[in-house]
């Protein structure tokens, strides 16, 4: 009589749970909690601070940035990293006042629910490309399954059963251990309009390795 080994249970995805790691960033733009931060997409900040490299203190500050998804924003942030060439960003949480608190103001980063950020799947032929499913969560907040196309240059998203929408940028791309490998950015019309660019970034490879690493 022969034993075989059981097969290795897939991981499962809480839903539920993880939806609430998604938040909404301005008017028109969401972001995943990570780490105790606010990760999204550069272009959902309404604006950037001046370059001042030197200066530890320079982070630029948003009123009214961050609030629950769906919800109009209410809570203030701070930009602690920006990178414009990869659409990437990284906001923290100014925690409310004493007065805020009294008004009923609310924290909304939480520690304990948070997406970690994982690599997605790679070839070790360099120019090779690899697949593995993802999960993206849709404007009405449905969870949809996809195909993460991984690239050099980043992720595309294949058999996705609709398109994408601009206020889906800055929410994450999910494998199926629950973890963000990349993060949706709006594809954008080249100069001839006619053909879509849309590779989104890999989170472990364009978030600060503080942050990632």
């Amino acid at each position: 009589m022969f034993w075989r080994r059981p097969p290795p249970q897939r991981a499962v995805i809480d839903f539920d749970r993880d939806m609430h790691a998604i938040v909404q960033v301005g008017k028109n733009g969401r972001g995943f909690m990570c780490g105790g931060h606010i990760v999204t997409a550069a272009s959902c900040l309404p604006r950037f601070s001046a370059f001042k490299p030197f200066d530890s203190k320079d982070l630029f500050e948003y009123k009214k940035i961050l609030g629950r998804l769906g919800e109009a924003p209410s809570i203030a942030a701070q930009c602690e990293f920006a990178d414009v060439v990869s659409n990437v960003a990284v906001l923290r949480e100014i925690p409310p006042t004493l007065e805020e608190r009294y008004d009923g103001q609310y924290e909304l980063t939480n520690w304990a629910i948070r997406f970690p950020v994982s690599a997605p799947k790679q070839s070790p032929i360099a120019s090779s490309v690899t697949q593995q499913p993802a999960w993206v969560l849709s404007l009405e907040g449905i969870w949809v399954k996809c195909l993460a196309e991984n690239h050099s240059s980043g992720i595309r998203i294949l058999e996705l059963p609709f398109e994408l929408d601009g206020r889906l940028s800055g929410s994450p791309i999910v494998d199926e251990g629950g973890a963000a490998i990349g993060i949706i950015c709006v594809p954008i019309k080249n100069a001839d309009r006619k053909n879509w660019i849309d590779i989104h970034p890999v989170a472990a490879r364009c978030l600060p390795t503080w942050l990632a690493g």
